[in-house]
């Protein structure tokens, strides 16, 4: 685990995981329904709960996870516990793809947002059809 992970796991509690993990363990989609922030080299990087990974967190490195963390922070005042109150009751699912690189060969990765998920029904997994979690928190 990184420094970030181990500063992440003090923040929130959980352990966290890399995107390529994600992708391959829940096949890159996700539902996002927490959010806290971690300190890293002077930086301030957002750290992401997830449903299905019970107990696990990413961080927000890539560019589309940091604006979605800033543009959550300015709709809410800056309040994020109010943030994370509605995240007991709304998910966001979003799905991630693999690295790819910009036509100047910077390595980007695609996030594309699947929309809400009411929290307060039953979620099931996609393939078994299984309950994930019937309380997020």
């Amino acid at each position: 685990m990184s420094k970030l992970g181990n500063i992440a796991k003090k923040v929130v509690g959980t352990q966290t995981v890399k995107i390529d993990d994600i992708i391959e363990q829940f096949g890159g989609i996700v539902t996002v329904n927490g959010l806290s922030f971690a300190t890293y080299k002077g930086d301030r990087i957002p750290v992401f709960n997830f449903v299905e990974g019970e107990g696990m967190a990413f961080w927000g490195g890539c560019k589309k996870l940091r604006e979605l963390a800033d543009a959550l922070i300015e709709e809410y005042d800056g309040n994020l516990g109010a943030i994370n109150d509605d995240f007991r009751h709304t998910g966001i699912k979003l799905k991630f793809s693999p690295l790819t690189k910009t036509n100047g060969g910077n390595p980007f990765r695609p996030v594309a947002n699947l929309g809400e998920v009411d929290l307060t029904e039953p979620q099931a997994d996609a393939e078994t059809g299984e309950i994930i979690d019937e309380a997020p928190f």
